[in-house]
């Protein structure tokens, strides 16, 4: 009888969010790609990734070395199936047993930065001079209509000329019910990955989580946040359910650093404008069209 070969791996670090789940999940290979392979975990409304040194960090991630990576990478179109349990995550196939593990030492937070004193006329000024420098670096897409730019699809141009200014000032007028009906309107739509809609709707919520946060609309939104999940592909699930709690990848963090302290950083707009094909430029736009509508003293 063949006999498993074992191969045990210990992470670089983890997202601390995933210290929520302390039972023990099946998962699947979703997708592999170059940087980061993608699981499919039963009872998660999200995804889990590991990712290589090449992918920023981000929540929902186990990082591992570059030769780790790889490593697991060759093997994944072979992985059977697996399971994750805290700190570990077992993955088989017929030749091998892999192990991942980290330690508590590890943890990396991606939680949402509650800024103390914030100027808001700063705020939306430097807001302004992004959305010019975002104009003339990115790719038109459906989402440009927010800016008044050519791209994209009429159709998807519409409904998200339709539904996301309702939709932003929803969220700022703490309207959960207009929020959740203009964001059945939009989600799952467009191109991408991600569908561009649900880009758009992770955006506002991370504008939402770090300028304009209430806490009491948070909880009544992940009450309804499995229909939204429901409605769009993995993919797109995984940025909502993100969106819903206020989490990001380090690159997203630090361009919204930059804009509460009012810094113009033209390395951080591109590096977040070059996430797949629409989605950096959508997160971007959402964020910012966002803080045009906050009109409250923060």
């Amino acid at each position: 009888m063949h006999q498993q070969s074992r191969n045990n791996i210990k992470a670089d670090w983890f997202a601390d969010d995933l210290g929520l789940y302390r039972d023990r999940y099946n998962l699947n290979v979703l997708s592999v790609h170059k940087h980061v392979i993608n699981f499919q975990v039963d009872r998660w409304p999200h995804l889990l990734m590991v990712a290589g040194t090449a992918l920023e960090r981000g929540p929902a991630t186990v990082g591992l070395n570059h030769r780790d990576f790889m490593l697991l990478s060759a093997q994944a179109h072979e992985i059977s199936g697996g399971a994750f349990k805290p700190f570990k995550i077992e993955l088989t196939s017929n030749k091998k047993i892999s192990t991942v593990q980290w330690s508590k030492d590890g943890a990396v937070s991606f939680a949402p930065i509650r800024f103390a004193g914030l100027d808001l006329q700063l705020l939306k000024e430097t807001a302004k001079t992004y959305r010019h420098m975002l104009a003339k670096h990115a790719s038109p897409s459906a989402s440009s209509v927010l800016n008044g730019l050519p791209g994209g699809e009429e159709y998807f141009r519409d409904q998200i000329k339709n539904s996301f200014p309702v939709l932003t000032d929803a969220l700022a007028k703490r309207n959960p019910s207009q929020f959740l009906q203009h964001a059945f309107n939009l989600i799952g739509l467009g191109r991408g990955f991600s569908p561009e809609c649900d880009d758009l709707i992770y955006g506002a919520l991370l504008a939402y989580h770090y300028f304009d946060y209430d806490s009491l609309l948070a909880d009544i939104l992940k009450n309804h946040f499995v229909s939204l999940v429901e409605a769009t592909n993995q993919m797109g699930g995984h940025l909502i359910t993100m969106g819903l709690n206020g989490l990001a990848a380090e690159t997203v963090i630090d361009f919204l650093r930059s804009l509460a302290a009012g810094v113009l950083d033209k390395l951080i707009l591109y590096k977040v404008s070059d996430i797949g094909h629409s989605t950096g430029p959508a997160i971007i736009t959402a964020i910012l069209y966002y803080i045009d509508i906050i009109d409250k003293h923060i």
